[in-house]
């Protein structure tokens, strides 16, 4: 990625000031200060190789409306008295080779956030497959106008429809 000239002056400031918090490290940031006072371009990137590009508001909703889905499934089913093995119900988690971005926040809703800890089920499903099949889902839930109760012949159409 090419950054402007004043760009790089913000990106050396602030290196500036993290060797002065943290004179354990001074050394890296002097190397990252000199890589950008001289516009190395290689390097530079390197200095981000650790960020990705992240998931945008419509992935996230659609992400979380897909777990709200699983969740009316779950909750349905343990309602109805658990007419369908739990294991059917539970959630399958998307492919993080396949579909990072979405898994990352997946993980983030379950792990960090606790918000949605009360999903059953695996975050890693390593199938590529499994969030297409929740995309298809989510789409048959929605057009039932994405009820918060289901009977268990809706849930098993709701499964079917993967």
């Amino acid at each position: 990625m090419k950054y402007s000239k004043f760009e790089r002056f913000k990106m050396i400031q602030q290196m500036r000031i993290l060797k002065a918090l943290y004179p354990l490290q001074a050394e890296q940031y002097q190397e990252n200060i000199k890589v950008l006072e001289n516009g190395f371009e290689l390097e530079i990137d390197e200095l981000s190789d650790g960020l990705y590009e992240g998931l945008d508001r419509h992935g996230c909703e659609e992400v979380r409306a897909i777990l709200d889905m699983v969740a009316v499934m779950q909750r349905s089913n343990e309602n109805l008295g658990f007419p369908i093995p739990e294991e059917k119900v539970k959630f399958q988690g998307f492919a993080g080779n396949d579909h990072f971005a979405q898994h990352s926040y997946i993980k983030h809703l379950i792990d960090d956030t606790k918000e949605y800890e009360y999903i059953k089920g695996v975050l890693n499903s390593h199938n590529p497959y499994t969030f297409p099949s929740y995309q298809k889902m989510l789409e048959r839930w929605r057009s039932w106008g994405q009820p918060h109760q289901m009977s268990a012949e809706k849930i098993l159409e709701l499964l079917d429809s993967q």
